[in-house]
């Protein structure tokens, strides 16, 4: 009976022997480090791993199957803090759940302050009752998270013009502080094109906010999206799909605006982040 068992137990050691020495699945990062303004790109070897999420600057985040690795883009925006931040993963194995972690250092960015003077008629609309509506239609557009993605990056300028308002800097509106700008301001000829900064499905068309004027959220998947305000015309409809450099409106001063230009923001996991870091990564997820 015993010499019976042996083989069977001698199995059952060997097994375990095995899955105590199968290896991590590898984590990476990048950029890192990384500075406020920016984003992370969390990448993980997929192999036996079947699904799993990650925990950022207090935020869980889904993981999402890319090819042969699992990923997700996280927001380092202008109000996290300085410093060594923990990255923690997990994941799932043959019905096991693995733990990972790393820590990241985020620099500082200095990103200052504008003085703007603003008409008291348009300074009014920041004020009505339709406003909070208007925020909430964006916010709810903003959250998608759509699982598959079909770019590499990096992003496309929208529009050519001069950079009027840069991201995170404070603003200052009639010598009162106002907020932090969530995305950048391209000064631009009315009329002129607005690109589509990449491939992605329309998920709000407005033409009739008063504050942010003319306005479109596009999708781009896994928690990335782009929007675009104050044009002075849309292309597009929602739930239409669009491709990188397709244009999805024109340039104006709809809603509050001092003059026409187009304010463009990109959102990860619905935090903004610099645009500008989006024309320059490519998110092919090295170290």
């Amino acid at each position: 009976m015993l010499r019976a068992a042996l083989p069977v137990i001698g199995l059952l050691i060997g097994a375990a022997c095995l899955a105590l020495a199968a290896p991590q699945p590898a984590l990476r990062l990048q950029p890192s480090p990384v500075r406020q303004g920016q984003s992370l790109l969390l990448t993980v070897e997929a192999g036996a791993v079947t699904g799993g999420s990650c925990r950022w600057n207090g935020k869980e985040y889904p993981l999402y199957a890319n090819g042969d690795r699992l990923e997700a883009f996280l927001p380092v925006a202008y109000a996290i803090k300085p410093g060594g931040r923990k990255v923690a993963v997990s994941l799932t194995m043959a019905g096991e759940t693995v733990r990972l972690q790393r820590v990241v250092t985020v620099q500082p960015t200095d990103f200052g302050v504008q003085r703007l003077r603003m008409a008291k008629q348009t300074r009014s609309l920041y004020d009505l009752p339709s406003v909070k509506e208007e925020s909430r239609l964006i916010g709810q557009a903003l959250a998608r998270r759509t699982p598959l993605r079909s770019w590499n990056g990096p992003f496309l300028k929208p529009v050519s013009g001069r950079i009027s308002t840069r991201y995170g800097l404070l603003r200052y509106i009639n010598g009162k502080p106002e907020y932090r700008h969530r995305g950048v301001d391209i000064a631009a000829k009315r009329g002129l094109p607005v690109r589509a900064a990449e491939a992605g499905a329309v998920a709000l068309a407005r033409d009739d906010f008063q504050l942010h004027g003319r306005t479109v959220v596009l999708d781009h998947g896994e928690g990335v999206c782009s929007l675009y305000l104050h044009m002075d015309s849309i292309a597009v409809k929602e739930g239409d799909v669009v491709q990188r450099g397709e244009v999805i409106g024109r340039v104006g001063s709809s809603g509050a605006a001092t003059g026409p230009h187009l304010h463009w923001g990109v959102y990860v996991q619905r935090e903004p982040v610099d645009p500008l870091f989006w024309t320059k990564w490519s998110v092919k997820g090295e170290e």
